[in-house]
């Protein structure tokens, strides 16, 4: 689960910083490897960059 800011924190026009909602989810360390669909993972981690892409401009 990828954890998206539903807010952002801005002084004189700068963000700072970013609010998030609690999620409680499991470390990446505990999963086992083995049943982790790559492409799955591949295809998160490709839309949370655009995504911060997004939010920083």
């Amino acid at each position: 689960m990828i954890i998206f800011p539903k807010d952002v924190i801005k002084l004189n026009g700068v963000v700072i910083g970013d609010m998030t909602r609690y999620v409680n989810a499991q470390n990446l360390y505990k999963i086992n490897p083995l049943t982790l669909d790559i492409n799955w993972l591949l295809s998160l981690c490709e839309l949370a960059l655009k995504e911060i892409e997004l939010i920083s401009k």
